[in-house]
């Protein structure tokens, strides 16, 4: 399963994850401190926090993501990729987790046997389970082909994503490659719970 909001203006982890993020501490201090309600305060916690990072919001394509968009990008990097003990910066765990992924990535794609053709491989045979099985045959050969011919762009954005996320220096630029890859996504013709298998596909197949 995946993620949502948790009826509160929050966001929920995965299935199955047990991460709570550094948002609730930082509420409950805001709150306390200036008696703002929980609302305001998780509100002023995830602008502080796009704010601590300075991220470039400054791009063309960017200029039609709205405040909630914003604060919900902010809600789910806080959620994920921070923790009680490390505040409004990323959790050092997760980041040298993801350093290690591009690192691996980085490699097998000069591997013209190993490396990113297997993933490929193994994105492209996991896809049509994960899409569903009502979906006519004809259909899903034309999504399974329109993701293959544009593959390579996807997992060259990846990569560039884990990077940017194990470095806070290189923070500021996340939201240009998210639009990288959204476009991406795009550019095969996907719906958005079509994308959503896709990247859940790509995401069990990294190293």
């Amino acid at each position: 399963g995946g993620g949502g909001e948790d009826g509160g203006g929050g966001v929920v982890a995965w299935a199955g994850s047990t991460r709570v993020g550094a948002e609730p501490e930082l509420v409950r201090r805001v709150g306390g401190a200036f008696l703002l309600s929980r609302s305001l305060s998780s509100r002023y916690v995830r602008l502080l926090f796009l704010s601590t990072h300075q991220f470039d919001a400054s791009k063309r394509r960017l200029q039609s993501v709205s405040v909630p968009d914003w604060e919900a990008f902010s809600a789910s990097l806080l959620l994920h990729w921070t923790s009680a003990a490390s505040g409004l910066e990323l959790d050092g765990a997760v980041t040298k987790g993801l350093r290690a992924v591009r690192n691996s990535l980085s490699d097998q794609r000069a591997s013209a046997v190993l490396g990113w053709p297997l993933m490929q491989q193994a994105v492209l045979a996991a896809l049509p389970t994960a899409l569903g099985p009502d979906r006519p045959a004809v259909a899903l050969r034309s999504t399974v082909a329109a993701v293959s011919s544009r593959m390579r762009p996807l997992l060259r954005a990846v990569v560039e994503t884990c990077g940017i996320l194990s470095s806070p220096r290189e923070l500021r630029d996340l939201f240009g490659w998210l639009a990288d890859i959204a476009d991406t996504l795009r550019a095969m013709g996907l719906s958005p719970p079509d994308a959503a298998a896709l990247l859940s596909c790509l995401t069990r197949c990294l190293p």
